[in-house]
């Protein structure tokens, strides 16, 4: 799927499906890489089942259900009919990172903003047949805020060029201001991309057309709601690419989709000034935007207070609880050092009582599908886990008894060792935690 990876910031044009752009052999299969064959973007369910040589059945079953390996799968919009009764002629592909994050931002945004009385579905709550929010509304108030924040974007990115094009010019002046000294915009991808996704594999053709003239898909638009809804036991079984006339929203998933959006475009607030521009990469004209496995620490209480800003209003009360960061972010817990009284310069001791705990972003979703590989990462992103903290990021490859099936595939990559670490009580604690085997 990796192989057509469709940007709504710069999406391909189609005909009849098929798309403009130059054939690139390397991106189709050679079951299909005849010259006077037209160039379709993404694979139909046949080529998927022929390129992992199983059946149009099995994978049918996994794309509808999106099952492991299939949760990504993107329904190519395009200008053909892509209702039930033609989906033999649909086609999957991959949505870019920096497309997902975008329209995860105006989602959010939507939710805080929108005057649409939204329905919730609460754990505590019995399935109801009662109507739900309006999907085709809540769609056009998703789309409305894309297109206002790509314009805003543009906007600023051609300011800031225009800025930078003119100090380019009068860089020999002995007088230049603050504001138009400021350096121009980093591109786009390098902001939002993220370093665990594929990005767009073909060329980036520029933003030649206004946001008005990229109108945000449907398909784009439902594959990022899609996540955060409550799907009612009758429709589980349903086709996951068709948006049912109503729906409910889930309050846990999106407070996940809302601390994805804290760590991927928020600052926490004890950064210091030199600790924003190392991140941002010394451009201090644009807001800071970090990436997955970014290695900016938040403080378990700033984090909190961020995210419970950008929880929308659900109908009662509703606090987001660390609980929900399994498989999102990392953490550690950091003793506060104090000086004792009367005591040298250096001479400091540990008090029990500040010890705090802080959180790094760190998604499960942009890791291998392969175990393998995916304990690696782990362990080149902290060096010690135990089997309660890899549970959310390998739970999905085991059956039967998780704990036991995340064991035994942590013992077979990694190594335990037993060590000893304070409680938070001040006791010493032994605890098995497994490491990378020795090379």
């Amino acid at each position: 799927l990796k192989r057509w990876v469709f940007d709504p910031l710069d999406p391909p044009s189609f005909e009849n499906g098929q798309v403009e752009f130059e054939r690139n052999s390397a991106q189709i299969d050679v079951k299909s890489a005849s010259t006077t064959s037209p160039l379709l973007f993404g694979y139909t369910i046949e080529e998927l089942a022929y390129i992992c040589r199983t059946s149009q059945g099995e994978i049918r079953h996994a794309v509808k259900n999106r099952v492991l390996g299939a949760e990504d799968a993107l329904l190519i919009p395009n200008d053909f009919d892509n209702t039930a009764e033609s989906s033999n002629k649909r086609r999957y592909g991959m949505l870019s990172e920096e497309g997902r994050q975008t329209v995860s931002m105006a989602i959010m945004a939507a939710l805080l903003e929108s005057d649409l009385k939204l329905a919730w579905k609460f754990d505590n709550e019995e399935e109801s047949s009662s109507s739900g929010t309006e999907t085709s509304a809540l769609m056009a108030e998703i789309r409305m805020q894309w297109h206002q924040l790509e314009a805003e974007e543009e906007f600023f990115t051609s300011v800031s060029s225009d800025r930078n094009d003119e100090q380019h010019q009068a860089c020999q002046s002995s007088e230049l201001s603050t504001e138009a000294s400021q350096p121009a915009s980093s591109e786009r991808q390098s902001q939002s991309q993220s370093q665990f996704f594929t990005p767009s594999q073909f060329p980036r053709k520029g933003f030649s057309s206004s946001p008005a003239e990229r109108k945000l898909a449907d398909e784009i638009i439902w594959h990022c709601l899609r996540p955060i809804i409550h799907h009612e036991s009758q429709q589980s079984s349903c086709d996951k690419d068709s948006a049912p006339p109503t729906l409910r929203l889930s309050p846990d998933q999106v407070a996940k989709l809302a601390i994805h959006n804290v760590f991927l475009h928020g600052t926490p607030k004890s950064m210091s000034k030199s600790e924003i521009d190392s991140s941002s990469g010394g451009n201090t004209s644009t807001p800071l935007a970090l990436g997955a496995g970014s290695t900016i620490w938040w403080e378990e209480e700033e984090l909190i207070e961020a995210w419970s800003l950008r929880i929308p209003y659900m109908g009662r009360s509703y606090e987001p609880r660390v609980e929900l960061l399994k498989g999102i972010a990392i953490s550690e817990v950091r003793n506060d050092f104090i000086r004792k009284e009367g005591g040298k310069r250096d001479d400091f001791s540990v008090d029990s009582q500040t010890k705090k705990r802080r959180w790094q972003y760190f998604p499960e979703e942009g890791l291998s599908l392969i175990p393998s590989l995916r304990i690696q990462s782990m362990l080149a992103m902290k060096a010690a886990w135990t089997v309660e903290e890899a549970l959310p990021y390998l739970e999905k490859f085991v059956s039967g008894k998780v704990h036991g099936g995340v064991l035994n595939l942590l013992a077979t990559h990694a190594k335990s060792v037993t060590v000893m670490e304070k409680g938070e009580d001040g006791q010493d604690l032994s605890a098995i935690k497994y490491v990378a085997l020795p090379k």
